[in-house]
């Protein structure tokens, strides 16, 4: 009989009246109806966020409110029934995902013309057997009443169609290519095949352009030490399924690091017993995660001190010394035992950004022989492949004029990079293909609209020699234009169309050709082509690890740390107007719209705060107040603090969603390089104030993810 005893949250434990009452209703509130329908107060009949708490509605009003185009009708039969449409029956079109911009095949069920859901495509079982809950949300995306609706331009720069503006931008190009002066193309990392040929033929007509690639979440660390190890910036391909003993250091595979969608489907097939054996889980970290949850072994861990228990792991692992730091006793050392013991079939990730962490990550995996069998580096991951050190040495030469033009293409900085949006009114011209005036495209001096994924034609590589294929499902519902096709545009090439297809399927048919080879037709039915390699070596391990010891071994100790994470729903935030991700609950936290600060029960007692109390937290250069939230599991000294929140929304989104959590990203540029996105030596005061955080009511979320063992308190 199993005696472990768990519970899931300090409510529980200490079995509060509170919880009592709300566990024996799933609504803890009652239902106003009464207050809702006959109250003259706006803000009771208006507020979104109370009328979505009380009634469990979505947002089905607004995707209907999107359809503008169509006229009202008599409800009559077809006069000609297209020969593929059966009212009431939907039909799936293979397409690549809306919220993954490196390009994850699915399935969009159409319901007569409109788009209205997201499968996973189980063909492409590469890249596991479901979808987030950020791609399924993002459907909402493509009816959002605040996308743009045409090619816009500031008083000063008249536009009112896309040939006018066209005239506008070239004009604008061409003098800032006279002026000597360079053209910045901003992009996300992006996969597209077709969108990169587009770039190269703009840089051939523009040869003083550059391209640089902002994300807010950075995997140089990754990057940078297999560079240095194998000759190659690449991420690899993880393979958790290959894997009998997996060791984690503050990377939540399951939740946000890199692909988890695949991670979560190969860590699961591993995870059914098999003659009485599974897959055996090492997690330690410092805030509570997805992973830690899932994890056989979880250990409270300062994040700041990571590469200190690396060091303990691998002097354990080969003998070479006794350096480190021990995590409870001898954790670290079994894991060692238990790695060594599975070599071949062994995996070691780490969630931290610094390049000597993972330089020794890559070297006790390639004592494990990991790489060939838990680790493919030949097949490599594209969907990660921005340093974030290109773009601060990019914003210091727009501070200083270089720049006479930038391009944001699919890029939105000036939200999670302060230091950039001041510098932003150094560029003359500045154009965003975005398709709602973001925080950048306020900015701009031209809005190009960009069509909606779900409204374009395209090939991804998210993995090399994986390609996706993008195809629409819908007519496009404003008028926007393919970036591709308006950087071809710009370079002077003639992009009209007669044959009824738009320029882009025209670019995707060419590109696929010379790119992918095959039947173009059986590739989009099928959504995706399969050109990978068959076989992955071991690499050859280039690097000592001698002077990265050394670093790590130099590194002083901190007081306290900040973590900066993501959230499962809304990741970086470039979904954060979509009420749908903000009405998910955290699946550790089980809270709602907005982020706060999670600490541990024993720094709530220090700093004399409850559930709910606000506090500051500050680094003397940065401060920001945020309630708190008690976390069972989370390690002493260390806070946390969700990016991805308080975007500057426009006006006309609802007022719940401009003023949903705060801003974080701020800290991002006083980060210490011990650790992934963490801020060491804040200090944390209580304010005085209360803000009650939205909570789901009961407990009841998926079996085994909010579980936190009743010891980890105590450490």
């Amino acid at each position: 009989m199993f005696s472990k005893q768990y519970w899931k949250g300090l409510e529980e434990l200490n079995a509060s009246d509170d919880f009592v009452k709300a566990s024996q209703n799933e609504f803890a509130e009652g239902i106003p109806l009464e207050e809702v329908f006959t109250s003259d107060d706006d803000a009771v009949r208006s507020n979104r966020r109370d009328f979505l708490k009380y009634f469990g509605f979505s947002v089905a009003a607004v995707t209907l409110a999107a359809c503008n185009k169509t006229p009202v009708k008599k409800a009559i039969p077809y006069a000609e029934k297209p020969a593929n449409v059966t009212p009431g029956v939907p039909l799936y079109y293979a397409s690549s995902s809306v919220s993954d911009y490196a390009g994850t095949p699915m399935l969009v069920k159409v319901r007569e013309g409109r788009p209205i859901k997201f499968e996973p495509n189980t063909e492409a079982s590469f890249f596991g057997a479901g979808l987030d809950a950020l791609s399924h949300a993002s459907i909402l995306s493509l009816y959002d009443t605040n996308r743009l609706k045409g090619p816009q331009a500031t008083s000063a720069r008249a536009a009112s169609d896309w040939e006018t503006t066209d005239k506008a931008i070239i004009a604008d190009l061409e003098k800032t290519n006279s002026a000597g002066k360079k053209i910045a193309l901003v992009t996300r990392n992006t996969t597209s095949v077709v969108l990169n040929e587009a770039i190269n033929k703009f840089k051939a007509k523009y040869s003083n352009t550059e391209v640089v690639a902002h994300e807010s979440i950075s995997y140089s660390g990754i990057l940078r030490a297999n560079e240095k190890s194998f000759g190659s910036a690449v991420v690899p391909t993880y393979h958790f399924d290959k894997a009998d003993v997996i060791v984690s250091f503050d990377a939540d595979f399951l939740g946000t690091w890199l692909d988890s969608n695949r991670n979560q489907t190969n860590y699961t097939a591993n995870r059914v017993p098999k003659d009485g054996k599974m897959s055996k889980h090492y997690q330690f970290e410092g805030l509570m995660s997805l992973s830690g949850a899932n994890a056989d072994v979880r250990l409270p861990m300062r994040p700041s001190k990571t590469g200190l228990h690396l060091l303990k792991l691998y002097n354990l692992l080969t003998g070479n010394g006794t350096d480190g730091e021990d995590l409870a006793g001898n954790t670290i050392k079994k894991a060692a035992e238990e790695l060594n013991a599975a070599k071949g079939k062994a995996l070691v990730v780490c969630g931290s950004n610094n390049e000597d962490d993972q330089l020794l990550v890559n070297a006790i995996n390639v004592h494990l022989n990991s790489y060939g069998a838990t680790i493919d580096i030949a097949n490599t991951y594209n969907g990660a492949k921005t340093d974030e050190k290109d773009f601060i040495a990019f914003t210091k030469e727009v501070k200083s004029g270089a720049y006479g033009a930038a391009i944001f293409i699919d890029a939105n900085p000036a939200y999670a990079d302060a230091n950039f949006a001041s510098a932003l009114g150094q560029i003359g011209t500045k154009i965003s293909n975005a398709l709602t005036s973001d925080e950048t495209a306020r900015a701009c001096d031209y809005l190009t609209p960009n069509t909606h994924i779900l409204e374009s034609w395209d090939i991804k590589e998210p993995y090399k020699g994986m390609f996706v294929m993008n195809q629409p499902t819908i007519s496009p519902v404003f008028d926007g234009r393919n970036t591709a096709t308006s950087l071809l545009a710009w370079a002077g090439e003639d992009v009209s169309t007669e044959d009824g297809f738009s320029h882009d399927y025209d670019l995707t048919r060419e590109i696929f050709g010379s790119a992918v080879g095959g039947d173009f037709d059986k590739a989009i039915e099928k959504g995706f082509v399969d050109k990978s390699s068959s076989s992955s070596s071991a690499p050859s391990f280039n690097a000592t690890v001698s002077e990265s010891i050394g670093k790590i071994k130099s590194r002083k100790s901190t007081a306290s740390d900040l973590v900066l994470y993501q959230k499962i729903a809304l990741k970086d935030g470039t979904f954060g107007n979509n009420p749908w991700s903000h009405e998910l609950p955290d699946p550790i936290t089980k809270v709602t719209w907005d982020n706060y600060v999670t600490m541990s029960k024993p720094d709530a007692d220090a700093l004399g705060v409850d559930d709910d109390d606000v506090v500051k937290v500050s680094n003397g250069s940065f401060d920001i107040s945020l309630p708190v939230v008690i976390q069972p599991g989370q390690v002493k000294g260390a806070y946390g603090i969700a990016l991805g929140y308080g975007r500057e929304l426009p006006k006309t989104v609802q007022n719940d969603l401009r003023d949903c959590g705060t801003n974080a990203y701020p800290f991002v540029s006083y980060r210490n390089d011990s650790a992934n996105y963490v801020v060491s030596n804040i200090t944390v005061e209580k304010t005085g104030d209360v803000y009650e955080l939205a909570r789901t009511q009961t407990h009841n979320s998926i079996e085994g993810r909010d579980i936190v063992r009743e010891a980890s308190l105590e450490e």
